[in-house]
């Protein structure tokens, strides 16, 4: 016999989460991450490195050029 602890018996149903849609500035905020080589498992020093010295400057030349407001 197991015994009961706290919480609330049984169970119940959930669905997953739906995917929503991506604004532009978003979307282009994705496509620098990924040029810029961040991803799941980067060191916090190499993260910190692509922020400064990659994705800061591409992130300010689309503002210049207009690229992330359509």
């Amino acid at each position: 016999m197991t015994e009961y602890v706290g919480g609330k018996r049984g169970f119940f149903i959930r669905s997953r989460p739906k995917k929503y849609i991506m604004t532009d500035q978003q979307r282009k905020l994705k496509e620098i991450v990924e040029e810029c080589g961040i991803h799941k498992g980067i060191t916090k020093k190499e993260l910190q490195n692509a922020m400064v010295e990659c994705v800061g400057p591409k992130m300010r030349e689309t503002k210049k050029t207009g690229l992330a407001n359509p």
